[in-house]
């Protein structure tokens, strides 16, 4: 069976593999814009907005989580919630990493 177009498994590699965070920010412009529209419909709009700043990446990876915690729906709107936020909060750590001093010093 072919993997979701919103799966973590299928963008995981990809987060990982993010060099930069102008790369990571791609990806996940990518990911946002892979749902099909009767997943969008399933979460609310504004947690599948695009993301414009690593900020907004910070940002939406907590929201994601509140919502996820508070979530009161069908199975498939959570399974959906469930996947945006585990792509989004993977990004949010990959971005950690690529922002920490550490990485900035060996560039």
């Amino acid at each position: 069976m072919a993997l979701s177009p919103i799966a973590f498994e299928k963008w995981q590699v990809s987060i990982q593999r993010a060099a930069s965070v102008d790369e990571l920010m791609l990806v996940i412009a990518a990911y946002l814009s892979a749902w099909p529209v009767e997943d969008l419909m399933r979460v609310p709009q504004s947690l599948v907005a695009p993301i414009r700043s690593s900020d907004e990446l910070a940002a939406r990876a907590v929201d994601l989580n509140h919502a996820e915690i508070d979530f009161r729906g069908s199975s498939e709107s959570q399974s959906a919630l469930g996947e945006l936020a585990m792509v989004v909060s993977a990004a949010a750590v990959r971005l950690a990493f690529l922002q920490s001093p550490r990485v900035a010093l060996n560039k």
